[in-house]
């Protein structure tokens, strides 16, 4: 199970505010984020068995993210089989080049039923929605504000893990990006035992062969200072963050030496 929490339209220069934790087998190997020369060129981790990636943002300010549904399988016809991994889906629509592309190729893909079920979250500067592909295909555009998407459905009061998520954010009272950073790296690296609230349950999960493997804070702004990219490529509340600021801003202000940056996501994958 994976978590984003994402502020949409924060202010009227500020379109997003995203904190993400990545649930994965502790034993699959993943990079941390780099600038692909995809087109349009994308920053993102990279599965290094598959090729695909779970987050990343690419150089027009589209935002893609991917959560399992587990136990689901996309919409399909009778008998046509699962052949395609989550994350290859994610690099593709990191190519997109607006929202309303990359949702309608979310929705063609995962009716192909090639799939397991997914969410996927997607936005840029002036929408964002979240496209749920398990049982039936849905699209369901977000409005101004916190939302949280988890295995299941985005915004599911039931899903105790995002009540906590909602709660300690709204708890954080966050007025500014900064503000929002250090929330979200605190609130991201909460782990069982660490806060006195909802000991039920935990942002960052522990298991015996999966968990929180990784986790990543975007913000999206007009203001060059306040776009920050940071990441922690371990369980963050043992696992320091990361500043790529400086590669988010290189991908958005289209500076981007060519010479420094890997082939295309996936180039080399089967």
């Amino acid at each position: 199970m994976c978590l984003l929490a994402v502020h949409v339209r924060f202010r009227p220069d500020v379109p997003l505010l995203l904190a993400a934790n990545r649930e994965e087998f502790y034993s699959r190997p993943s990079r941390p984020p780099e600038i692909f020369r995809d087109e349009p060129p994308v920053l993102c981790g990279s599965d290094v068995l598959q090729g695909g990636t779970w987050l990343g943002v690419n150089a027009v300010s589209l935002v893609v993210g991917v959560t399992n549904r587990h136990g689901e399988q996309s919409s399909a016809p009778p008998g046509t089989p699962e052949s395609r991994s989550r994350g290859l889906l994610c690099r593709d629509l990191l190519r997109c080049t607006s929202v309303v592309a990359a949702v309608d190729l979310a929705q063609q893909e995962l009716a192909s039923g090639r799939y397991q079920g997914a969410n996927f979250f997607i936005a840029d500067r002036d929408l964002a929605f979240v496209v749920q592909g398990g049982q039936r295909i849905d699209r369901i555009e977000l409005s101004s504000g916190m939302h949280l998407l988890t295995n299941g459905d985005v915004d599911d009061a039931k899903d105790q893990r995002q009540e906590l998520a909602r709660q300690m954010f709204a708890n954080a009272g966050y007025k500014s990006v900064d503000e929002f950073v250090d929330a979200a790296r605190k609130i991201c690296g909460h782990a069982p035992g660490q806060l006195q609230v909802a000991q039920e349950s935990s942002i960052v999960i522990e298991g015996s062969d999966r968990g929180t493997v990784s986790s990543t804070v975007i913000t999206l702004s007009d203001v060059p200072s306040e776009r920050r990219y940071l990441f922690a490529p371990g369980p963050p509340h043992r696992t320091e963050y990361v500043e790529h600021s400086n590669k988010l801003s290189m991908l958005l202000e289209r500076t981007i030496a060519d010479q420094h940056c890997p082939p295309p996501l996936g180039a080399d994958s089967s």
